[in-house]
């Protein structure tokens, strides 16, 4: 799962700081060189990644919860 996660983490850093796409393929992810060129954009990325995924989870957990409790 890292590789993706580095993955998704290093293209939203690209979508929200204005940062490099470049070539940057999911093989080249395991090379950490790549990631330290552009360590903003991956910190930015991962940020915003796992703040989303947190309110995703939340909701998820909410609604769920909701539907249990009503029964």
């Amino acid at each position: 799962m890292i590789p993706f996660i580095l993955y998704a983490s290093f293209w939203t850093g690209a979508l929200v700081w204005g940062g490099n796409y470049g070539d940057l393929s999911l093989d080249q992810m395991g090379n950490l060189d790549v990631i330290q060129t552009n360590i903003y954009q991956y910190t930015v990325g991962a940020i915003v990644l796992a703040c989303v995924a947190a309110i995703i989870a939340g909701l998820l957990t909410y609604v769920l919860l909701k539907s249990r409790q009503k029964k």
